[in-house]
């Protein structure tokens, strides 16, 4: 068994996780007739809860190499982007319709939201809890 049989770069050790599937997961277990912004910060709000009771250290670790390594955040734009559409289907199949241009603008901005909270995260040295900062990045969306 070799390294690059589980993963096709050295970069993608850090750039995968079993986070996003999960918070699609959860945004598609939320009501239909809840609106997508409060679906989307209450799944990532449950996410997180799940997450960081268990790998908050790993969590932090992750996020700090890929924002204070150059290649790596660069990459991340990639990343969240297909974040952005993974929640934009979830979004769509919850409400059991296609995606569209304003579930994709919804769900672009809720990713834009958590990145910017956890690059403050970082910036912080993970003082603040990552959880308090989303819920302060969702109203700046104008939600």
């Amino acid at each position: 068994m070799t390294f690059f049989r589980y993963f096709p770069t050295k970069e993608a050790v850090v750039e995968h996780d079993d986070y996003d599937p999960l918070m699609a997961d959860l945004v598609r277990a939320r009501p239909p007739d809840e609106a997508p912004f409060t679906a989307l910060r209450a799944a990532l709000r449950t996410g997180l809860d799940t997450v960081l009771a268990t790998d908050r250290d790993a969590v932090f670790a992750r996020a700090r190499l890929v924002i204070t390594h150059p290649t790596l955040r660069a990459r991340q734009w990639r990343n969240t982007t297909d974040t952005g559409s993974l929640l934009a289907r979830a979004l769509a199949d919850r409400e059991g319709r296609p995606v569209d241009l304003r579930l994709r603008v919804v769900a672009a901005a809720a990713t834009a939201a958590l990145v910017t909270a956890l690059t403050a995260w970082v910036e912080e040295d993970g003082v603040r809890d990552l959880r308090d900062l989303v819920d302060e990045a969702f109203p700046a969306l104008g939600t």
